[in-house]
C-alpha cells in the first residue's frame, strides 16, 4: 500500500488558527522491537467524536519502512477506525532511528486543513520486556491521552471530567475477580450515564429559552471531553473479556 512521504518544509499549513480540531489517536508513539516479529505489526485508532464525518490521511516520513493500510479514508461522526501499520524494515541499521507519522483530517466535503497531529515511531533492539508489557500498555494510554488534552487545550473542568471517564475505561482493562468485574462494569456504565446526561445540558451561548439554570450550561469544550470519555467507556463495555 503506497504511503505518501512528507517534509516538514514541503506541507505548510495556513497557520495554527485553521487547526481548530485536535486529532485523537491512539496509541501516541509506536514501539516496534528487532527481536520479536509480532511486535512488527502495530494498530492505531483514530477517534472522530466531533458531529462531524471527516476524511483522514497518513503520511510516514520514511515510507520504504513502513506499510499502512488504508492510509487515506473516511470516518463517520462520534465513530473510530483502526490502521494496521507494519514495519517492513527490521534491520540493524534502523535500530533506535526515530521516525513520524503525520495524521491530518478534513471536514467531509470541504478541503481547508481542520487538525493534524504526529505520531514517533521507533525500531528498538531485542524485545519486548514480558514483565513490563501491561505496564508500558497503561503508560502509552496515559500518554497518549493526556497529549490529547493538551492538544485540545480543554478546559479545567473538562479536563478533570475526561480523565475521570478514561481512568474508569482503563480500570476495565485489568485483571479483577468475578466480584471486582462486576463492581468496576456498574461504574463504567455509572460514568457513561453521567457522560450522556452532560451531553443533554445545554450548550453555554445558546440563546434559546432552557428551564435548566445556567451555571449548568456547559461549554463545547466541555461537552467534546465528555463526548470523548463516552467513546472510551464504550469501548470498554464492547471489548471482549
Amino acid at each position: 500500500m503506497f504511503i505518501h512521504r512528507y517534509t516538514m518544509a514541503s506541507r505548510k499549513t495556513s497557520g495554527k488558527g485553521s487547526l481548530k480540531y485536535p486529532v485523537f489517536v491512539f496509541p501516541s508513539a509506536l514501539n516496534f522491537y528487532m527481536d520479536d516479529p509480532g511486535s512488527l505489526k502495530q494498530v492505531i485508532t483514530l477517534y472522530n467524536p466531533y458531529d462531524i464525518g471527516i476524511t483522514f490521511k497518513v503520511y510516514a516520513n520514511q515510507p520504504s519502512k513502513y506499510k499502512v493500510m488504508d492510509p487515506i479514508g473516511s470516518i463517520k461522526a462520534r465513530c473510530c477506525i483502526d490502521i494496521v501499520v507494519r514495519h517492513v524494515s527490521p534491520s540493524l541499521q534502523n535500530v533506535n532511528v526515530s521516525d513520524k507519522f503525520r495524521v491530518d483530517i478534513v471536514e467531509i466535503g470541504q478541503k481547508e486543513l481542520i487538525g493534524r497531529t504526529y505520531i514517533p515511531s521507533t525500531l528498538l533492539p531485542g524485545r519486548p520486556p514480558a514483565d513490563d508489557q501491561d505496564e508500558l500498555e497503561h503508560e502509552q494510554e496515559r500518554e497518549g491521552f493526556h497529549s490529547a488534552l493538551q492538544e485540545a487545550r480543554l478546559t479545567t473542568g473538562g479536563q478533570q471530567a475526561a480523565a475521570d471517564v478514561a481512568r474508569a475505561a482503563r480500570e476495565t482493562k485489568g485483571g479483577y475477580n468475578a466480584s471486582e468485574v462486576s463492581q468496576h462494569h456498574c461504574l463504567v456504565v455509572a460514568a457513561a450515564l453521567v457522560c450522556i446526561a452532560a451531553l443533554l445540558l445545554p450548550t453555554a451561548g445558546e440563546t434559546t429559552q432552557s428551564l435548566v439554570p445556567p451555571q449548568l450550561h456547559l461549554s463545547t469544550q466541555v461537552k467534546l471531553a465528555f463526548a470523548y470519555g463516552l467513546g472510551l467507556l464504550t469501548m470498554a463495555l464492547l471489548r471482549p473479556a
